[in-house]
């Protein structure tokens, strides 16, 4: 059943639940950058709220549920979840906003919302090219811990 904007629940109105998770491999190299960077706490914020450990599959998925339906606050990034943004956006100020979403131009759609909410504040990350950022878990191992390597002496810079 496709929704129209009208019978959309307001996202600014939903209730926020924390649920208890088993970590992924993303989660742990977010965890071995903590680690070596003596980071006690982190946010993360994805650029959907969709999961597909394929990233093929979730590139496809998003691009037809968008264009199929026009929805488009899967994203904390999208203008109707601009509250919660803000208050996840809340943050010491000498921490970083770490960009980490992937290399694909499938993504751009979902990259071009996140940075044009972001704004002036400072990003980092290990970028490819303008705008793109390497995931944290690439398919090798040894990529895996150079991410890791590459971006402790990036912040400590």
């Amino acid at each position: 059943m496709d929704l129209t904007n009208a019978q959309r629940p307001n996202m600014n109105q939903l209730e926020v639940s924390l649920v208890p998770t088993k970590p992924d491999i993303t989660q742990y190299q977010v965890m071995r950058l903590m680690h070596y960077c003596s980071w006690n706490h982190v946010r993360v914020l994805n650029i959907s709220d969709m999961r597909d450990p394929k990233s093929g599959n979730f590139k496809q998925r998003f691009r037809n549920i968008e264009d199929r339906t026009e929805f488009t606050a899967h994203s904390i990034f999208d203008d109707d979840r601009d509250n919660e943004l803000n208050l996840k956006l809340t943050r010491k100020k000498s921490a970083p906003i770490v960009c980490a979403w992937g290399v694909s131009d499938k993504l751009d759609p979902l990259i071009k919302r996140c940075l044009g909410k972001i704004g002036d504040q400072p990003i980092t990350g290990l970028s490819k090219n303008s705008n793109k950022y390497y995931h944290p878990l690439p398919t090798l191992q040894k990529a895996k811990e150079e991410w890791v390597a590459k971006m402790v002496e990036l912040i400590q810079q």
